[in-house]
């Protein structure tokens, strides 16, 4: 209601005043969990998608009747879901008011950009930035008050808004993944609004690696390009990497998010499982390499939009069947591989040693898989419809 008074005061003042406020679009009380909200720009009806943890300077405008104006000054791309493209910085839009809020945060974390997307020097990725005043500020201003600098609004483009929460869940992540693999920036440590985490990743394929990928792997079917590593996580001394993500049909970084406790067991357990498979085992890195898959929606909704029934809580992770080519691509327990010419490589018994890895080194909850060899030697690990292509383990703890 308060911001409604205001907006509509802004309506009523003079022409040339021009003032907005600095305002962060959150989920209306009635949606809780909604990632965003669809609105439209007043000169294109074509649908776009305003992202929960964006920044924007908002006032009443006739354009838009009874919804605010929002000129966009950091869109949140990691809300990647849906049809409508995602709303970013220099976006004008017409929002229903309900999904504008003061801003409540003390910080703002400069993340970096997204894939094919350059990081605008002038905010340093890993910047963590004073929260701006939110006095009303011209609509078409330049630049932004942030602590004692101003700074341009383009720069912040890609600028989260952060509280005390959602830093000390990144930074324990943080912490996690610089003892196990080294130095790592905040801006690499995604986190949502709902208090999960995303797993750390050093690369995000562009479109013409992913590209590439299609071609080295032989995908040539939507359905087996779907099944295309996606990012990569840290790499070993000898080149190989500790762990790869793999998307699958989910919208790009929907399927990341985890409680910051689940992901330093899992951090740890990569690591360590690493370790024990190339000096114990002896086997080749690259075999070795860890290939994961989904971990949880952004928050706890149920039913979970991934179609799970049981990785809502943010405490479970998907992991691919090893494979003993080296090839990035799934592998089934009962089924060949479905490329041409391409052997059937599942590598049971390191898929074996992997579990019973975890099972006497992580504090596993539970274990979902199909192969009957498996779980016939392994106390712990149970069938389960539709785990005949992947692991499921979930993890105790909070």
């Amino acid at each position: 209601m308060t911001l409604l008074i205001a907006l509509a005061v802004l309506a009523d003042a003079p022409a040339h005043a021009a003032e907005c406020d600095l305002r962060s679009v959150r989920p209306p009380a009635e949606t809780p969990d909604a990632i965003a909200a669809v609105v439209s720009s007043p000169e294109d009806d074509a649908p776009v998608r305003l992202a929960v943890g964006s920044l924007v300077l908002a006032r009443a405008d006739e354009v838009c009747g009874a919804e605010a104006l929002v000129r966009v000054v950091s869109g949140n791309y990691w809300y990647n879901v849906g049809d409508a493209p995602v709303a970013m910085g220099g976006d004008r839009l017409c929002v229903d008011p309900r999904w504008l809020q003061p801003v409540r945060e003390p910080w703002l974390l400069a993340m970096r950009p997204p894939p094919d997307t350059a990081p605008d020097e002038r905010v340093p990725v890993g910047s963590l930035l004073t929260a701006p005043a939110e006095s009303p500020v011209d609509c078409e201003t330049a630049s932004l008050r942030v602590g004692e600098a101003e700074i341009a609004v383009e720069a912040l483009a890609f600028a989260r808004p952060a509280d005390e929460g959602q830093l000390l869940a990144a930074r324990r992540v943080q912490e996690a993944w610089t003892h196990h693999f080294g130095p790592l920036g905040l801006e690499a440590v995604p986190y949502t609004d709902w208090g999960f985490v995303g797993l750390p990743m050093v690369r995000f394929s562009g479109r013409d690696e992913i590209r590439a990928t299609w071609a080295a792997e032989d995908l040539v079917t939507e359905a087996q390009r779907e099944k295309a590593v996606t990012s990569e996580g840290p790499r070993r001394e000898d080149g190989a990497p500790y762990y790869l993500h793999f998307l699958g049909a989910d919208p790009r970084f929907a399927d990341l998010w985890a409680r910051p406790g689940t992901l330093v067991v899992l951090i740890a357990l990569i690591h360590g499982w690493s370790d024990h498979c190339v000096t114990v085992l002896g086997r080749s890195p690259e075999v070795c390499t860890v290939q994961v898959g989904d971990l949880a929606w952004y928050n706890g909704r149920r039913p979970d939009p991934l179609g799970h029934s049981d990785h809502f809580e943010g405490r479970c992770v998907d992991f691919r069947l090893f494979r003993s080519d080296g090839s990035r691509y799934e592998a089934y327990w009962n089924q060949p591989d479905d490329r041409p010419g391409r052997p059937d490589a599942y590598d049971a018994e390191l898929t074996r040693a992997f579990l019973a890895f975890a099972l006497a080194n992580a504090p596993v909850l539970r274990v979902y898989f199909n192969d009957p060899t498996v779980h016939r030697d392994l106390a712990g690990v149970e069938p389960s419809p539709g785990h005949d292509d992947h692991l499921h383990m979930c993890f105790a703890g909070e």
